[in-house]
């Protein structure tokens, strides 16, 4: 799965609109990926995007939400001897032109199966990967968890685009923020190992989830982009101490 002496960092939701990017930029920078996602068609895509590094495939999905499929990936990284230097938690459900339905949706209308299904995405995945790949990992090494700039700011009433901050995603992702700044501050197995817990909260990324939205509905202060998370990412894994950033738009106004 490695090359030697070259590290190794597990990207989940690596065939997503950020994780793909990751994925590029940490191959383009030298390090052996395992690209990790629910959907085997995709990542055989991923796969043929990159021509001269190309990241490692598990040979089979593996959907986080699922304990033993995080426990089966676990104990083939332990079996093939691979210690792992990072992990980057890039998963997300942001269906194309999804944008629309989520924001016009109130959370009081939001049946309970979905609400279920994202906090099993978002907090629980990330407590399951976490859990487990703490157990595979390099002592100084690093988690870098993708959250939300919406959890950040506060609501204003009246502005169409304040409903995303009460929107299901956003409680989600509230969660995940808990879970992760626990992993930083309490004594855990992160601590003990002197990894690196990162938050990376990303506003609005221009992804197809916006597709056929109203303009109105749209974020006033614009887009940030994937490469610009994927950035953000990188420079977190070369640093010596904790990041936890919000990534703004680089341009105001840019739709």
């Amino acid at each position: 799965m490695r090359s030697k002496n070259t590290k190794t960092v597990v990207v989940f939701g690596a065939t997503g609109s950020i994780g793909r990017v990751i994925t590029g930029k940490l191959l383009a920078e030298g390090f052996d990926v395992i690209a990790v996602a629910r959907d085997q068609h995709k990542l055989s895509k991923l796969r043929e995007l990159f021509s001269v590094r190309r990241p490692t495939m598990v040979g089979r999905s593996i959907d986080v939400t699922r304990r033993s499929d995080v426990d089966y990936l676990q104990d083939l990284i332990d079996q093939k001897g691979v210690q792992i230097w990072a992990v980057v938690y890039a998963v997300g459900n942001f269906p194309a032109g999804g944008f629309t339905r989520e924001i016009s949706t109130p959370i009081s209308g939001v049946h309970g199966k979905e609400l279920e299904e994202l906090f099993a995405l978002y907090p629980v995945g990330f407590q399951n990967v976490a859990q487990r790949m703490l157990l595979v990992m390099e002592e100084g090494g690093h988690i870098v968890a993708l959250s939300s700039a919406m959890s950040r700011f506060a609501n204003t009433p009246g502005e169409p685009w304040s409903r995303w901050h009460l929107s299901h995603h956003a409680a989600a992702f509230a969660a995940l923020d808990r879970i992760i700044s626990g992993y930083g501050r309490a004594r855990t197995a992160a601590t003990e190992k002197k990894v690196l817990v990162h938050r990376i909260a990303p506003a609005a990324v221009r992804t197809h989830f916006y597709d056929g939205a109203p303009p109105e509905l749209l974020p006033p202060s614009g887009f940030t982009t994937p490469e610009a998370v994927a950035r953000e990412v990188l420079s977190a894994l070369r640093g010596t101490e904790a990041v936890d950033t919000v990534v703004m738009p680089e341009q105001a106004g840019d739709r």
